[in-house]
């Protein structure tokens, strides 16, 4: 793909992967080797970037396997791995077991198991089956998308329309109807006010501002702090609307702090 991209637009310096759901090293390693086997044209090509998100990908014979395979990995992790800490944090740069989270798609049928390999293991878990994680985890990652491109329409749209926002189908119809009216981008009118403009639909501008002037706020402090950091500034600013306040909210938090270098975040992070 990389390779028809060269040939399409000849004197292309530069290609930004900001939106895939794989790791970027991953991709621009396979790239090179297709170069350097003389497979194609050219064969200058250089990565740059964060590429510690670095996916891990493992089949087991059955989901006991697969329960015990997880398991072993957060106990060695535990055991033998350290984490970044900032130089001027107290913290402890040793893993716990809380800085673990483990997703399941179908918790009734598969939730069993991986309790039993944990208890097995001798790690401490928690089995929750409560769907609220992943819709709020989903609002989350478009969330996170949307301060990593603000033209990303798409993603402000699905930020909008999730049940987090508060606003109804009319109200998003008619945000849409204002952005193709006005040829602009759902971040230009809900920055430049143009809804205010009409007097009617009051509670929907007043969600809106009040959308706005957060996402504002937390945009600013993407070049502050460090990765975990700004991801708990974020989490506090969209569900709390206090951003920059220390509140723990331990199920997002934990699943961020253990999931840094998870594929979807390293997409929307990686940073040129």
């Amino acid at each position: 793909s990389i390779d028809i991209l060269l040939k399409d637009y000849p004197g292309t310096e530069t290609i930004q992967l900001n939106r895939n759901y794989r790791s970027c090293v991953s991709i621009i390693n396979a790239a090179d080797r297709v170069y350097q086997a003389g497979e194609a044209d050219s064969n200058i090509l250089s990565g740059r970037g964060d590429f510690k998100g670095i996916i891990t990908a493992a089949v087991e014979k059955s989901i006991v396997d697969e329960a015990f395979y997880i398991g072993k990995k957060i106990e060695y992790l535990v055991r033998h791995k350290t984490k970044e800490v900032p130089a001027d944090s107290d913290g402890d740069n040793r893993y716990s077991y809380c800085d673990c989270a483990v997703l399941i798609r179908n918790i009734d049928e598969f939730g069993l198991f991986y309790k039993q390999a944990l208890d097995c293991l001798k790690i401490p878990n928690h089995i929750d089956g409560t769907q609220i994680y992943y819709r709020e985890l989903d609002y989350l990652l478009s969330y996170l998308r949307c301060l990593s491109d603000e033209n990303d329409d798409r993603s402000f749209m699905n930020v909008l329309s999730h049940s987090f926002s508060g606003l109804s189908t009319d109200d998003i119809l008619l945000l849409s109807e204002t952005c193709n009216r006005e040829k602009k981008a759902v971040y230009r009118v809900l920055r430049d006010g143009k809804l205010r403009e009409d007097g009617k639909h009051e509670n929907m501008r007043k969600r809106l501002d009040s959308f706005i002037n957060c996402f504002e706020k937390i945009k600013g402090y993407e070049k502050e702090v460090i990765l975990p950091d700004f991801i708990s500034r974020v989490v506090n600013g969209i569900f709390f609307g206090k951003p920059g306040e220390n509140i723990y909210y331990p199920v997002l938090k934990r699943f961020i702090e253990a999931a840094e270098d998870y594929y979807e975040l390293c997409g929307v992070f990686n940073r040129q």
